[in-house]
């Protein structure tokens, strides 16, 4: 028997509901810290200061530092610090910034390169080490690549909040694919991206017939 997203996740339409549960799961995740260690590569930015933050939670979105350090001169760079859950990160170097997963107990290596788009520059991950599909950042990156696709192929149908038969299959689908009993981080950050979108059909919907 097919149900709806909305009847599945009818609590995920109060937001500030979803995100007392988010805090919940959180919680439960908080244990002893472990030493993390992030390794990588940066020959656009020799020199240069790089800082890790961890963003705190999806609601104060308050951010703690967790590393700084100069690159060296051949472009290296080591960090060395406590790590006690899954977290989200976020790499900053000359003013520019990437999102970064790191779970607890997991090393990472990475490399940087300095990405122009028009007068734009960001900062591009171009290389995880030992990176599979299973991997935290790609598991994420890959969820993010197929929702931008959905989120511009039906946006008309997001912006009037029409045709939530088809919007909610294609989300449920998109869900199911992505979710995985492994990793509670990604299943969280994948169904909180998805009842952000949901919510915001019904709002739509509520404004043209309300």
């Amino acid at each position: 028997m097919h149900h709806s997203l909305y009847q599945i996740q009818s609590p995920l339409i109060d937001l500030r509901q979803f995100l007392l549960i988010i805090l919940l799961i959180f919680a439960t995740q908080l244990v002893f810290a472990e030493k993390f260690l992030l390794t990588g590569t940066a020959i656009d930015f020799k020199n240069a200061e790089i800082t890790l933050n961890r963003i705190q939670d999806n609601i104060s979105f308050l951010e703690e530092e967790l590393a700084s350090v100069t690159i060296d001169k051949e472009g290296k760079f080591k960090m060395n610090f406590e790590l006690d859950r899954t977290s989200k990160t976020i790499l900053r170097v000359e003013g520019n910034e990437y999102d970064l997963y790191l779970e607890r107990g997991k090393s990472l290596n990475i490399s940087i390169k300095k990405h122009v788009t028009g007068l734009c520059a960001h900062i591009e991950i171009v290389g995880i080490d030992k990176a599979s599909k299973d991997e935290i950042n790609t598991r994420i990156r890959n969820f993010t690549k197929e929702y931008n696709e959905i989120t511009a192929k039906y946006y008309s149908y997001l912006v009037r909040g029409r045709n939530k038969a088809l919007v909610d299959s294609v989300l449920t689908d998109l869900r199911e694919r992505h979710t995985s009993q492994e990793n509670d981080f990604v299943n969280t950050h994948v169904t909180y991206k998805i009842a952000l979108l949901a919510q915001k059909m019904q709002k739509n919907k509520r404004k043209i017939f309300g």
